[in-house]
């Protein structure tokens, strides 16, 4: 590929429960779209996402590398392929669009870059901060690196897979990356889930009736549950769904 990177259709993409029907789902909109001249950002909201229920090898955790740390392809904390890193930039007071805007043209304009040039700029500022920030992490995923994925993710796949198992921060931008229409998108989902990035957890009970009625109220014993995920964990996500559950007005099968 030569040149610099293009932007990204700008629309909303549609939002879907697991069985496939229209799902409302709230919460921080993630943004989309490039920072250079000329490419809107639209907004996305998060979703459910169908991945391959494959059992991850191992979990990723933060935090990622020490700082100083540097192993092939991975930047550690602080290291930003000799770019000026932000000074005193707390994770509450991080303008990250200001940042990676910042970053993307250091060194000259971001649309005169190489893909491979355009995706070492990206590794610098997921590693630009002292600690993880999953705002920052986030933005860049569904943001610059989701359109470069878009335009030559087959051209960057092997080193866009080595940085996804060497840096931590790296593989978290990723999942921002949704592009189901990129050629790798099945290897991507795969690779994330073998990361741990996508992990699959599965909670069986019994329910049983509390009266006579057409459509009685239902109580719940025989818990069952299965997966990496722990209780302490699980207890939070199953309080979402719950909300998501009464707020979905679509009839159950």
């Amino acid at each position: 590929m030569h040149g610099g990177v293009g932007c990204a259709d700008e629309h909303t993409r549609p939002v879907t429960s697991p069985a496939g029907d229209p799902a409302q789902v709230t919460g921080r909109a993630d943004r989309v779209g490039p920072a250079l001249p000329g490419c809107p950002r639209a907004t996305r909201p998060r979703r459910p996402v169908k991945v391959p229920l494959v059992a991850p090898s191992r979990a990723s955790r933060f935090p990622c590398a020490a700082p100083g740390q540097k192993s092939g392809e991975q930047l550690g904390a602080g290291q930003t392929c000799g770019m000026e890193r932000p000074h005193d930039e707390s994770s509450e007071s991080l303008d990250v669009a200001a940042l990676t805007d910042r970053m993307l043209r250091e060194g000259g304009p971001p649309h005169k870059l190489s893909a491979d040039e355009f995706l070492t700029r990206i590794v610098a500022i997921v590693n630009a901060t002292a600690e993880p920030n999953e705002d920052l992490l986030s933005w860049v995923g569904c943001g610059e690196l989701e359109n470069l994925i878009r335009n030559a993710g087959e051209e960057l796949w092997p080193r866009i897979e080595k940085l996804a198992r060497k840096d931590v921060r790296f593989r978290r931008a990723l999942r921002s990356v949704w592009a189901y229409d990129s050629p790798e998108f099945d290897r991507r989902q795969a690779l994330l889930a073998d990361l741990g990035e996508f992990r699959t957890t599965w909670v069986r009970f019994v329910v049983e009736p509390t009266d006579l009625s057409e459509s009685p109220g239902l109580s719940w014993r025989a818990v069952e549950l299965e997966g990496s995920v722990s209780r302490r964990q699980l207890a939070p996500l199953l309080r979402s769904i719950a909300d998501w559950c009464e707020r979905d007005e679509t009839p159950s099968s």
